[in-house]
């Protein structure tokens, strides 16, 4: 009889009303990650093949040979798929070769077992001391930021494979990608305990958190789990490249209840998610894969992104997204009294004859700023708040104005624009002509950027008026339409 009263089983201590794992708590998560939660173990990431050289070899590499080499062992094995060969600096003495993007981390593994098997690939390296290794968007970017490929070795070693060299013998060169991915398939269908504990939260009634002034993920949930989503991503990676390429933008697909999602991720901020969004919306021929199938696009945050997968709740979050993204703009909007771009509106979408598409940029009536850009301005830099000399950076502007401006009056101030981003900005500029003859001597000055190294920054010319409309908006996309037609077409 004491096995049915619940309450006295609570008493006893037989069970719990609130069961948690305590390993898993926040303050515990990362206690045995020797990487103290530097990198990411996420393997849904889309993943990139690196080789790393050394800067003081680039004289004797033959790097455009390389990435032909590369190329044509993509063509002979990868006829279906796409790689993009890119080169990015990490420090002034370690160069990577990239190649774009496997979609998860067993595809990247297969790329990267197969590949540094095939010696004439790495021919033009030989003599040189290299590295080959595969490693996730997210964590790129943490290496990247950290200018050190030094943890991340013993985190890829640990993590995915010991083979960092083309040191194979010759009977290992024969491996093909597609004995890979049937050892592969054969170890997937293997019974094996799969999965870890997590911690169970209810939360409150309301399921997505309203906080969403924060990196944003853009998502096209198509309501069809047999469609394959890959020539859809062929057309946004591209897009996110001619259009976005500053904000080094990922691509994943991802599948919930009866839908597939493909999920653009890292979006910088809140309003210019929605910059984003208007644009992908109006670029029809982005949504043309989709044939007749129903789909839905959407913003939403990385926390909103797991509960939504975690919850099953796709139609929920759709209301969601509309009381807090669509409407609250307009709201917004409606209380600043200004011209703002109509809200684009977010409802199951099936794919009719495509309406003409819209232009990519945003015309001058729509926008918030003033087009009368007479008088006084300033020159902007926007920087990344963290993974840049700052300080250097400023001291080497300023410099640069005392040995040729000296007498200009010209002014250097630091103000942060969001948690991600900080502005430098030059005042003093008495009209636009002034703006525009300093701004164009020191864009061609690359020795003042420098300091910056590889990260991504804009910089622009604005009037007084403008930049306290720029500081309420904080869209640099937005802006930079207006710029481009305001400045540039002049």
């Amino acid at each position: 009889s004491t096995l049915t009263d619940y309450q006295k089983l609570v008493e006893m201590g037989y069970i719990s009303e609130e069961i948690q794992n305590e390993e898993l708590l926040p303050e515990n998560f990362f206690a045995d990650d020797e990487f103290g939660g530097k990198f990411s173990y996420d393997e849904d990431l889309l993943h990139y093949f690196v080789i790393a050289y050394p800067r003081e070899e680039e004289d004797n590499i033959d790097l455009n040979r390389l990435k032909f080499d590369i190329a044509n062992y993509n063509i002979d094995h990868y006829t279906k798929i796409d790689f993009d060969i890119e080169t990015e600096y990490l420090d002034d003495k370690l160069a990577f070769v990239l190649v774009r993007s496997m979609t998860n981390k067993e595809n990247a593994l297969i790329y990267h077992g197969a590949i540094i098997r095939k010696a004439p690939v790495f021919k033009t390296l030989q003599g040189i001391d290299y590295m080959n290794f595969v490693i996730s968007s997210t964590n790129y970017r943490a290496v990247m930021q950290e200018r050190s490929t030094a943890d991340y070795m013993k985190f890829f070693v640990k993590n995915y494979s010991r083979f960092i060299r083309s040191n194979f013998s010759d009977d290992e060169m024969d491996i093909s990608p597609e004995e890979l991915m049937a050892r592969a398939a054969a170890e997937e269908n293997a019974l094996n305990e799969r999965g870890t504990f997590v911690t169970v939260n209810a939360g409150p009634a309301g399921l997505y958190d309203t906080n969403v002034d924060t990196t944003q993920n853009f998502v096209i949930a198509v309501k069809d789990v047999s469609l394959s989503l890959r020539p859809l991503m062929r057309g946004f990676a591209d897009f996110n490249r001619d259009e976005f390429r500053a904000w080094n933008l990922a691509l994943q697909a991802k599948e919930v209840g009866d839908y597939r999602l493909l999920v653009v991720h890292g979006i910088p901020a809140l309003n210019e998610s929605m910059s984003y969004f208007r644009r992908a919306i109006t670029t029809r021929s982005l949504f043309e894969p989709l044939g007749q199938s129903t789909y839905r696009n959407f913003l939403i945050t990385d926390d909103n992104l797991q509960t939504l997968l975690d919850e099953n709740k796709v139609e929920e979050y759709i209301t969601f997204f509309r009381n807090n993204y669509i409407q609250r703009r307009a709201s917004d909007s409606s209380s600043d009294n200004q011209s703002q771009p109509a809200a684009p509106t977010t409802t199951t979408q099936t794919a009719e004859p495509a309406p003409a598409a819209q232009s990519e940029t945003a015309s001058l009536t729509d926008s918030p700023y003033n087009q009368n850009i007479a008088g006084a301005h300033r020159i902007v830099f926007v920087i990344p708040a963290t993974g840049v000399f700052k300080d250097a950076f400023i001291n080497g502007i300023a410099a640069y104005n005392q040995s040729n401006f000296a007498n200009s009056g010209f002014t250097i101030e630091e103000q942060q624009l969001d948690q991600a981003r900080q502005l430098i900005i030059v005042r003093g500029m008495e009209d636009e002509a002034t703006a525009r003859q300093y701004f164009s001597v020191v864009v061609r000055n690359r020795d003042l950027f420098d300091p910056l190294g590889t990260a991504q920054y804009r910089n622009f010319l604005i009037s007084e008026e403008n930049f306290s409309i720029f500081l309420r908006e904080k869209n640099i996309t937005e802006y930079m339409d207006f710029y481009k037609q305001v400045y540039l077409n002049k």
